[in-house]
């Protein structure tokens, strides 16, 4: 008895080592994009890394961590099956952070709340649509503009879309009204204003 029990082992073993190596592995999210983000965190500079990722199902997610801080995944509650996706990131003054996916089929920019506070993050979809065929998904970025809103001016988040067009590469920018992204004109000191009413 104890002889078969030793040849059946022997056998699982070598079953088991002659199995291909993918063989029941379950695929993980596949990394597509990562980059890093400074942030204030009291006294002292924070850097955040942000990575997207896609599950095998296709849906799409932001991990982020820091220094210190255990790693985060928020799922960006939509499903994008293959291809090209990239993101880009920029801090509002008032501690926000502003996210943009960006791949051919189109845009989606999240509002993504504060990433110094623990806990998961709540983003809020502020944009989402296709874009132009001309449109250079890879070079979209996220900043913060001066934008004059009356007398005053007021950082806003703003995101820039490039197209290339017959060789000829132009920047169209636009910043955040209070509900929407909206084109914006650059002004002659260095400011920019909304392109038609606010």
């Amino acid at each position: 008895m104890q002889r078969h029990a030793a040849l059946l082992a022997s056998l699982a073993l070598v079953l088991v080592a002659a199995a291909p190596a993918q063989a029941g592995r379950v695929r993980g999210p596949e990394v597509l994009d990562s980059d890093a983000l400074s942030l204030p965190l009291l006294e002292e500079e924070g850097i955040f890394y942000l990575t997207l990722v896609r599950s095998p199902d296709g849906r799409i997610a932001l991990r982020d961590r820091s220094a210190g801080s255990p790693l985060r995944t928020t799922p960006l509650g939509f499903s994008y099956p293959s291809g090209s996706t990239f993101g880009s990131y920029t801090a509002a003054p008032d501690g926000h952070v502003w996210a943009a996916v960006s791949m051919a089929q189109g845009l989606r920019v999240y509002d993504l709340g504060d990433l110094t506070q623990p806990g998961p993050l709540a983003p809020v979809l502020i944009e989402a649509g296709a874009v132009e065929e001309d449109v250079v998904p890879e070079q979209t970025q996220m900043g913060i503009i001066a934008v004059l809103i009356g007398l005053l001016v007021e950082p806003r988040p703003s995101l820039a879309l490039t197209s290339v067009t017959d060789g000829t590469s132009n920047t169209i920018m636009f910043a955040f009204d209070g509900r929407h992204f909206t084109s914006v004109v650059q002004d002659e000191d260095g400011t920019w204003s909304f392109n038609g009413p606010e």
